[in-house]
């Protein structure tokens, strides 16, 4: 189980709103054991975590089936992807 808090990367609030589309930029960089995560949604910054990976972790419900996969998720509510674009990061930006 992970020991990051709720409030280490978690947003307050809603964010999504019912039937509009919303630009979610997601940026991940890992340098050995640390790394840095990074969500924008619009014009918040959701997330801006730096930190050991290995704090980081899901509780069983929230799990994908297979660990070496991409996913999403959310803790409640539902929403639709309608276009997801991965982009190779250089290696200055590593």
């Amino acid at each position: 189980m992970s020991d990051v808090t709720r409030t280490d990367a978690c947003w307050q609030g809603q964010l999504l709103k019912d039937r509009e589309p919303a630009d979610v930029l997601c940026s991940v960089r890992k340098d050995g054991k640390e790394c840095r995560i990074r969500v924008v949604c619009g014009d918040h910054e959701v997330v801006n975590w730096q930190g050991n990976a290995a704090r980081l972790g899901l509780e069983p419900p929230a799990l994908p089936p297979r660990a070496d996969v991409l996913f999403v998720n959310a803790w409640t509510g539902s929403f639709r992807v309608s276009k997801l674009q991965l982009l190779p990061v250089s290696r200055q930006d590593r």
